[in-house]
């Protein structure tokens, strides 16, 4: 175990060191038990804030973005979800679907299992495959250790809840998929360095800022007298957190009664979705919203039909972006015919 400790240390400074020292620290995530109530907070923080809130229906036949010679997974949504998409339609960065379950990815140090027979599925879009057809942590857990991940531009690590209250974290170290759950996840936050490494190093006299973030999320969740509105308070608890402009937004999950408030760096005010008030099975039309839309609590009327337009528009704004802070290889523009082919492969199926 020290071993690994110290080989997953040294990762994590590398990639503070080579990364987030010239671009500042990334996201962190936690989920919170306050009575019935379960809320999950997540920073964006990242050198870009373009974005949009998708909201993805049932029944839609799916084809995964991988490039070639990888041989793309195909699925049908069962469940419809929102997701904050920055990439991408099909590629979002976290979100939630209609039962209550979130999925947020954070970059971290990984090492996936090499490549196989199997077909595969990229980083991104491995979250939208488990919101589409998985109700709790469980079924995440089961199908992530038989879903292969081909790393296409981050290495990323997960941190899922459900509506029950249960959290997991999903990391690849050592080239194969590790969970922390129940009596292995005592502490449910997760920042940018491998579980164990900051779990490890919390107490430590010397600590880096992603395990002193960490160590401030933690002690505020285990501190929470309930005097505060649990929504109130896990947006006190993200601006503890927060890194200035760095935060491009602020995402809090409400699990049990399906509700998303976010807020962005650009537009301050906090802007609800309810997901109850979404027709997942009979909506054939797929909507989005930017991240960045004027407003101030529901936004429901402000969505617009999803388009091909819509969506380039948002990948051309993210390259632009991308290129501004030297990180070109996050979009590809010769890959960029590999995203529409995936996208364009999603088809609305009638309910049998």
């Amino acid at each position: 175990m020290m071993k690994r400790y110290r080989k997953y240390l040294l990762l994590s400074i590398i990639l503070e060191m080579t990364f987030f020292a010239t671009q500042g620290n990334a996201c962190l995530t936690f989920c919170m038990k306050n009575g019935q109530d379960i809320i999950y907070g997540r920073n964006f923080d990242w050198f870009s804030g373009a974005g949009a809130v998708i909201i993805n229906q049932r029944n839609v036949r799916k084809t995964a973005f991988v490039i070639p010679p990888e041989r793309p997974m195909s699925w049908i949504s069962k469940y419809g979800s929102v997701t904050f998409n920055q990439f991408s339609k099909e590629l979002p960065v976290g979100g939630m679907n209609e039962h209550g379950l979130v999925i947020e990815s954070l970059v971290s140090v990984a090492e996936h299992p090499p490549s196989d027979r199997r077909e595969t599925i990229n980083e991104l879009q491995w979250i939208q495959y488990h919101l589409d057809t998985c109700k709790t942590i469980e079924e995440v857990i089961k199908s992530a250790r038989v879903v292969r991940i081909t790393r296409y531009a981050l290495n990323l690590h997960y941190f899922v809840s459900d509506n029950s209250g249960k959290s997991v974290v999903i990391e690849f170290l050592d080239k194969k998929m590790e969970q922390r759950s129940a009596d292995t996840l005592p502490v449910k936050v997760l920042a940018n360095t491998d579980y164990d490494t900051a779990l490890m190093t919390v107490t430590s006299k010397k600590k880096s800022e992603n395990t002193s973030r960490f160590a401030r999320a933690s002690q505020m969740i285990k501190t929470y007298n309930g005097k505060k509105k649990p929504v109130e308070y896990a947006f006190a608890i993200l601006n503890k957190v927060s890194q200035g402009d760095f935060t491009k937004w602020q995402v809090v999950y409400d699990l049990r009664h399906k509700k998303i408030y976010y807020r962005s760096l650009l537009k301050k005010k906090t802007k609800i979705i309810e997901l109850p008030k979404f027709d997942f099975k009979n909506t054939k039309e797929t909507l989005i919203i930017g991240i960045n839309t004027e407003g101030e609590g529901s936004v429901h009327k402000q969505f617009n039909k999803y388009s091909n337009k819509l969506n380039d528009d948002l990948i051309k704004k993210c390259q632009m972006e991308f290129k501004k802070a030297g990180m070109d290889h996050l979009i590809k523009t010769e890959d960029l015919k590999y995203i529409k082919k995936a996208v364009a492969s999603c088809k609305y199926e009638e309910e049998k």
